[in-house]
Protein backbone atom coordinates (compact mmCIF):
# COMPACT_ATOMS: atom_id res chain seq x y z
CA UNK A 1 0.00 0.00 0.00
CA UNK A 2 1.24 3.62 -0.73
CA UNK A 3 0.28 6.30 1.55
CA UNK A 4 1.16 10.22 0.98
CA UNK A 5 1.05 13.26 2.86
CA UNK A 6 1.97 16.47 3.89
CA UNK A 7 1.53 20.28 5.70
CA UNK A 8 -1.47 22.47 5.99
CA UNK A 9 0.57 24.93 3.60
CA UNK A 10 1.76 22.34 1.37
CA UNK A 11 5.71 23.28 0.88
CA UNK A 12 6.24 19.76 2.79
CA UNK A 13 5.18 16.48 1.34
CA UNK A 14 5.52 12.44 1.59
CA UNK A 15 5.00 9.24 0.76
CA UNK A 16 5.62 5.74 2.23
CA UNK A 17 4.84 2.44 0.93
CA UNK A 18 3.79 -0.89 2.60
CA UNK A 19 2.04 -1.68 5.77
CA UNK A 20 2.67 0.30 9.21
CA UNK A 21 4.38 -1.95 12.19
CA UNK A 22 1.91 -0.49 14.88
CA UNK A 23 -0.71 2.72 14.47
CA UNK A 24 -1.20 4.06 17.88
CA UNK A 25 -2.41 7.17 19.97
CA UNK A 26 0.49 8.50 22.09
CA UNK A 27 -0.65 10.17 25.18
CA UNK A 28 2.33 11.36 26.12
CA UNK A 29 3.89 15.24 27.55
CA UNK A 30 6.16 15.29 24.64
CA UNK A 31 3.52 14.79 21.78
CA UNK A 32 1.08 16.75 23.52
CA UNK A 33 3.35 19.61 23.64
CA UNK A 34 4.36 19.67 20.13
CA UNK A 35 1.14 19.34 18.57
CA UNK A 36 -1.20 21.12 20.95
CA UNK A 37 -3.60 18.42 21.27
CA UNK A 38 -4.22 15.85 24.11
CA UNK A 39 -3.24 12.89 22.31
CA UNK A 40 -1.35 12.45 18.43
CA UNK A 41 -2.34 9.16 16.04
CA UNK A 42 0.93 8.02 14.78
CA UNK A 43 1.44 5.00 12.15
CA UNK A 44 5.08 3.44 12.34
CA UNK A 45 6.94 2.53 8.86
CA UNK A 46 10.29 1.28 7.96
CA UNK A 47 12.38 4.10 7.38
CA UNK A 48 13.31 2.77 4.25
CA UNK A 49 9.96 2.67 2.55
CA UNK A 50 9.87 6.69 3.59
CA UNK A 51 10.95 9.45 1.37
CA UNK A 52 10.12 12.92 1.94
CA UNK A 53 10.47 16.54 0.12
CA UNK A 54 9.96 19.93 0.54
CA UNK A 55 11.33 22.32 3.39
CA UNK A 56 11.21 20.01 6.39
CA UNK A 57 13.07 21.50 9.98
CA UNK A 58 13.48 19.10 12.80
CA UNK A 59 13.55 19.68 16.63
CA UNK A 60 15.42 17.44 18.83
CA UNK A 61 12.22 17.17 21.20
CA UNK A 62 14.65 14.67 23.88
CA UNK A 63 17.54 12.13 23.53
CA UNK A 64 17.80 11.02 20.22
CA UNK A 65 14.16 12.11 19.35
CA UNK A 66 13.71 14.34 16.43
CA UNK A 67 10.15 16.03 15.71
CA UNK A 68 10.54 17.04 11.83
CA UNK A 69 7.29 19.56 10.87
CA UNK A 70 7.31 21.76 8.18
CA UNK A 71 9.80 25.30 8.13
CA UNK A 72 7.06 27.56 6.62
CA UNK A 73 3.34 26.41 8.53
CA UNK A 74 4.98 24.69 11.69
CA UNK A 75 2.83 21.65 10.63
CA UNK A 76 4.53 18.48 12.32
CA UNK A 77 4.42 15.20 9.83
CA UNK A 78 6.42 13.03 11.43
CA UNK A 79 8.91 11.48 14.49
CA UNK A 80 12.51 9.40 13.89
CA UNK A 81 14.05 7.90 17.39
CA UNK A 82 17.12 5.30 16.56
CA UNK A 83 17.17 4.61 20.84
CA UNK A 84 13.15 3.34 20.88
CA UNK A 85 11.99 2.89 17.25
CA UNK A 86 15.45 1.49 15.29
CA UNK A 87 14.93 1.65 11.93
CA UNK A 88 11.55 3.44 11.91
CA UNK A 89 9.60 6.74 11.22
CA UNK A 90 6.61 7.74 13.09
CA UNK A 91 4.00 9.65 10.72
CA UNK A 92 1.21 11.83 11.93
CA UNK A 93 -1.64 9.76 10.24
CA UNK A 94 -3.63 12.88 10.40
CA UNK A 95 -0.90 14.76 7.90
CA UNK A 96 -1.95 11.72 5.47
CA UNK A 97 -4.02 13.17 2.82
CA UNK A 98 -6.80 9.94 3.33
CA UNK A 99 -6.49 10.98 7.66
CA UNK A 100 -8.79 7.60 8.07
CA UNK A 101 -6.84 5.79 5.86
CA UNK A 102 -5.15 4.08 9.04
CA UNK A 103 -6.94 3.16 12.03
CA UNK A 104 -5.44 3.08 15.68
CA UNK A 105 -4.73 -0.06 17.12
CA UNK A 106 -3.73 0.88 20.90
CA UNK A 107 -3.06 3.79 23.47
CA UNK A 108 0.47 4.15 24.47
CA UNK A 109 2.14 6.06 26.90
CA UNK A 110 -1.28 6.28 29.04
CA UNK A 111 0.41 6.61 32.14
CA UNK A 112 0.23 10.25 31.20
CA UNK A 113 -3.09 10.65 29.62
CA UNK A 114 -4.92 13.78 30.40
CA UNK A 115 -7.84 13.01 32.90
CA UNK A 116 -10.72 14.40 30.95
CA UNK A 117 -9.89 12.86 27.48
CA UNK A 118 -11.42 9.87 28.66
CA UNK A 119 -15.14 12.31 29.60
CA UNK A 120 -14.46 13.30 25.59
CA UNK A 121 -17.37 10.81 24.30
CA UNK A 122 -20.25 12.12 26.92
CA UNK A 123 -19.53 15.55 26.05
CA UNK A 124 -22.22 17.54 23.84
CA UNK A 125 -21.40 17.40 19.71
CA UNK A 126 -22.19 19.86 17.77
CA UNK A 127 -21.77 18.97 13.32
CA UNK A 128 -19.93 22.91 13.18
CA UNK A 129 -18.45 25.04 15.54
CA UNK A 130 -21.70 26.39 17.04
CA UNK A 131 -22.10 30.20 17.03
CA UNK A 132 -21.47 32.52 20.02
CA UNK A 133 -25.35 34.02 20.16
CA UNK A 134 -26.46 30.46 20.03
CA UNK A 135 -24.34 28.57 22.54
CA UNK A 136 -22.89 28.97 25.88
CA UNK A 137 -21.47 26.34 28.33
CA UNK A 138 -23.62 28.36 30.73
CA UNK A 139 -26.68 27.89 29.16
CA UNK A 140 -26.25 24.29 27.74
CA UNK A 141 -25.46 23.38 31.18
CA UNK A 142 -27.92 24.72 32.77
CA UNK A 143 -30.61 23.67 30.92
CA UNK A 144 -29.32 19.72 31.18
CA UNK A 145 -29.48 20.07 35.19
CA UNK A 146 -32.18 21.03 34.89
CA UNK A 147 -33.68 18.35 32.72
CA UNK A 148 -31.74 15.84 34.47
CA UNK A 149 -33.01 16.92 37.38
CA UNK A 150 -36.56 16.85 36.90
CA UNK A 151 -38.48 14.12 38.95
CA UNK A 152 -37.95 10.63 37.49
CA UNK A 153 -41.63 10.56 36.29
CA UNK A 154 -41.57 13.05 33.87
CA UNK A 155 -39.93 12.29 30.46
CA UNK A 156 -36.36 13.07 30.27
CA UNK A 157 -34.13 12.26 27.10
CA UNK A 158 -31.07 13.77 28.11
CA UNK A 159 -31.19 12.25 31.37
CA UNK A 160 -29.75 8.91 29.56
CA UNK A 161 -27.80 10.46 26.92
CA UNK A 162 -25.12 11.54 29.76
CA UNK A 163 -23.36 9.84 32.63
CA UNK A 164 -23.35 11.49 36.33
CA UNK A 165 -19.53 12.54 35.94
CA UNK A 166 -20.75 14.89 32.64
CA UNK A 167 -23.82 16.38 34.33
CA UNK A 168 -22.22 17.34 37.07
CA UNK A 169 -19.10 18.57 35.31
CA UNK A 170 -21.59 21.08 32.91
CA UNK A 171 -23.79 21.72 35.85
CA UNK A 172 -21.12 23.13 37.68
CA UNK A 173 -20.77 25.74 34.96
CA UNK A 174 -24.31 26.94 36.01
CA UNK A 175 -22.84 28.38 39.75
CA UNK A 176 -18.74 29.31 38.12
CA UNK A 177 -18.63 30.79 34.55
CA UNK A 178 -21.66 32.47 33.24
CA UNK A 179 -19.50 33.45 29.98
CA UNK A 180 -20.16 32.68 26.04
CA UNK A 181 -17.22 32.28 23.87
CA UNK A 182 -16.80 35.28 21.74
CA UNK A 183 -15.14 34.89 18.43
CA UNK A 184 -13.06 36.87 17.21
Amino acid sequence: MEYQGGCQCGQARFEVCGEPQHVSICHCSDCRRSAGAPFVSWAAFAAADFKSSGEISSYNSSGRAFRHFCAVCGTGLFYVNEEYLPGLVDIQTCTLDDPEALVPQSHVQTAERLHWTSLMEELPKFERFPLAKRFSVSRLSERLFLAVIQPVSRPCPLRNRFSPATVILLASHRYSRRTAYQAP
